[in-house]
């Protein structure tokens, strides 16, 4: 099997592609003059309408599936083929939910046509793709930036003021016109009019979101907690009592704040950001300590990240969908199950 180096020349790049694409289907690949696109292929009655893209962030992957759609229009016989440097996660579940077949600069490959079945995978290792000099020092996906795109994804479908922005983050005037700025660069927000001002609007919240999810930190864990209960229902409900009589600020997440959002079924484990230091009075009812074995919750800080978009369900505080969406995924238990269901719920509540 064919394995390549990332590349940056888009020449260089249908090469490679064409190359791996001939050792995949053990036939000639001619390369046709395209119409609205890098190129096209054709692979014994096969044809492809290809796009090259040089990133491999999932904001160029989705706006290649766009490009390409739009040039199938004008080849309705033609697969879309997205050629990438390398393909992550996030970006190879843009393309199968939008049906475009990809090959990266590595070898990997998805390609599901009538004529042929293709899927590759070698080294799958993440690639840290150069960052340009014009681009951004802030990375709007950080842990302190990314309240930006938090506040931006609560209602995505509607354009929001700088200073509204601000008010919801709790970030300075400065800071928000950095990170506003590396997200317009990136593509995933826009300015639009209103009347004498400028708002700003997410271009597609499906692409922020999963820019987000690939770039995503699970928040530092303060300690962990034990406590007897039958179900993870009862230890939601008992660790909700103990923080609340000691007036702990508050926001449940994960499985927990998941199952009360989408009503995703059964949990152990309980997590929740909180903040300030613990008592000893909760330390003790929560027999928190730093070990993680046989432990069923989980205590985080960064609680005014987590206060954004906070909802209250059944008297309980929880994290914003959002949140709670990324943080269930890869969560352990049935977090892949989970994470699904939150995302269904999610593009459900932009509706």
């Amino acid at each position: 099997m064919l394995f390549f180096q990332p590349m940056w020349d888009s020449t260089v790049a249908l090469s490679a592609a064409k190359r791996a694409l001939e050792s995949y289907t053990r036939r000639p690949v001619r390369q046709l003059t395209p119409r609205g696109a890098d190129a096209v292929f054709q692979v014994g009655g096969q044809r492809f309408i290809v796009e090259v893209k040089s990133s491999a962030r999932s904001a160029s992957v989705a706006r290649a599936v766009a490009q390409l759609q739009e040039a199938r229009k004008r080849v309705p016989d033609a697969a879309p083929l997205l050629v990438i440097p390398f393909m992550g996660e996030t970006g190879a579940e843009i393309c199968q939910r939008e049906g475009v077949n990809w090959i990266d600069l590595r070898g990997n490959a998805t390609i599901d046509t009538a004529a042929f079945r293709i899927y590759v995978r070698g080294k799958d290792d993440v690639v840290v793709e150069p960052e340009s000099p014009s681009s951004s020092a802030v990375n709007p996906f950080g842990p302190m930036a990314s309240r930006v795109v938090h506040a931006m994804l609560l209602d995505p479908r509607h354009p929001r003021k700088r200073t509204q922005i601000e008010a919801v983050t709790g970030l300075d005037k400065g800071y928000v016109s950095k990170i506003v700025a590396a997200l317009l660069v990136g593509g995933y927000i826009e300015e639009v009019k209103a009347g004498r001002a400028r708002e700003l609007l997410v271009s597609e919240p499906l692409v922020l979101l999963d820019a987000w999810r690939e770039r995503y930190k699970r928040p530092t864990i303060k300690a962990y907690g034990l406590v007897a209960a039958r179900t993870g229902a009862q230890t939601l409900q008992r660790v909700e009592n103990v923080l609340a009589k000691a007036s702990h600020d508050r926001a449940f997440t994960g499985l927990a704040a998941a199952a009360r959002y989408s009503g995703f079924g059964a949990f152990r484990r309980v997590e929740v950001y909180v903040e300030g230091l613990l008592s000893d009075d909760v330390s003790s009812e929560l027999s928190v300590g730093p070990e993680q074995r046989g432990r069923n919750v989980v205590l985080y800080g960064n609680l005014p990240s987590a206060r954004i978009g906070r909802q209250a369900k059944d008297g309980l505080p929880l994290a914003s969908p959002i949140l709670t969406y990324l943080d269930v995924t890869d969560s352990g238990e049935r977090s892949e199950e989970a994470a699904d269901e939150m995302r269904r719920y999610v593009v459900q509540q932009w509706k």
